[in-house]
């Protein structure tokens, strides 16, 4: 990753990932009503949560770009350099952060987990390599699907998120709900809804209007996560 260290705001997303505790606060997830579901978490990075999923019942399928790594030796340098970035641009612009923000320290114990977990979880089907807006999976082939820190978060600026020349414009995030929705025979549930530097995100309402034209419901729920200021709502979309 290359990121402007003056200023929070990338060049590339970053390959950053969180445990099963943020999954909570980041979603209000109910981890006893899920037990025994299927669960997507797309874009997933390093997270903890599948293997820690695993663990309690919660059948969790990761799906991210990176996974077409084989080698973790790769990953693990990925994790470490962009761990280091993220800390320093934290540093540098506390401003725009909670107090509460989980330090980079602990997420890089749950990445740990992760890239532990990888080589035998990419064999047993936990990670798998797919990328939005277009993943390989069948319809409705989850209960639930949840995507965090992706969509919105790494729009342009002046739509609200925080990635130089991003590539990830309106139709971007029209066709990647659509297949988030397409996957999940229930509900999708992403987080954050906006970056730094917007009030509000330029791409919710149209978003929304065409959502609720083909009869799905959409709602904002706020969540106990605490990251960037200004970002303590998630969506959820629920199926008609």
């Amino acid at each position: 990753m290359t990121a402007d260290n003056n200023q929070f705001r990338f060049r590339e997303v970053v390959f950053f990932g969180r445990d099963i505790g943020e999954y909570v606060s980041m979603f209000d997830l109910d981890l006893g009503a899920i037990r025994g579901m299927r669960v997507l978490d797309c874009p997933a990075g390093p997270a903890a949560f599948a293997k820690q999923a695993e663990e309690i019942g919660i059948s969790v399928v990761a799906c991210d770009p990176m996974y077409v790594q084989e080698d973790v030796a790769i990953l693990r340098q990925v994790v470490d350099s962009d761990a280091q970035d993220v800390t320093r641009k934290q540093h540098l612009n506390r401003d725009l952060f909670h107090p509460q923000l989980t330090p980079t320290s602990v997420r890089r114990e749950a990445m740990e987990i992760f890239l532990q977990d990888y080589a035998e979880g990419r064999e047993r089907g936990r990670y798998v390599a797919g990328q939005l807006p277009s993943l390989p999976f069948g319809d409705k082939s989850f209960d639930i699907a949840l995507s965090a820190n992706l969509l919105f978060l790494y729009s342009d600026t002046n739509s609200g998120g925080m990635l130089e020349n991003s590539p990830f414009d309106l139709d971007f995030h029209r066709k990647a709900i659509r297949e988030l929705t397409r996957v999940s025979r229930n509900e999708v549930r992403m987080y954050p809804l906006k970056g730094p530097w917007k009030g509000d995100h330029a791409f919710i309402r149209p978003l929304i209007w065409e959502l609720e034209s083909d009869s799905f419901k959409v709602e904002f729920k706020d969540v106990a996560q605490r990251d960037i200021i200004g970002a303590e709502q998630m969506m959820i979309i629920t199926r008609p």
